[in-house]
């Protein structure tokens, strides 16, 4: 059996950290169950997709752009519950993504455009008419 550890840090009294624990266990586990049962059947990463990860700000709060399987997923940081949120992308040109829609796999859902800067650094990405700024 495989033991899988996570840990939260919290700067608050009375935070639920048992909580946000089994969220992160909800999220994490079953990649890492899935990588360990099958290591061969582990997706290729392309290490371009590197200079999209980071964290996004709006005036609606903030995301984070991670790696997620063969491509990249968009996690909203205020949620309670990350995997219930995750969007995961896949590429379709230089610098845009589509969202894989949970209903049909192969219809694209909408776009988020990445906007890239002379030396390569991702700025930020747009999805739906709003724009997202890169902090970090």
């Amino acid at each position: 059996k495989t033991r899988i550890a996570i840990i939260v840090l919290t700067n608050a009294i009375g935070s639920e950290v048992g909580f946000y624990t089994v969220k992160g266990f909800e999220l994490i586990a079953p990649v890492v169950e899935k990588a360990l049962e099958d290591p061969e059947g582990v997706p290729e990463r392309d290490p371009e997709l590197d200079r999209y990860k980071g964290i996004y700000e709006t005036v609606w709060g903030q995301s984070a752009v991670v790696r997620w399987e063969d491509g990249l997923a968009v996690l909203g940081l205020q949620t309670r519950d990350p995997k219930a949120g995750l969007v995961k992308l896949k590429k379709s040109r230089e610098h845009v993504f589509v969202r894989i829609r949970e209903d049909d796999k192969e219809q694209p859902g909408e776009e988020f455009v990445f906007d890239v800067g002379e030396d390569g650094t991702v700025t930020r990405f747009q999805q739906h008419s709003n724009w997202s700024r890169k902090v970090r």
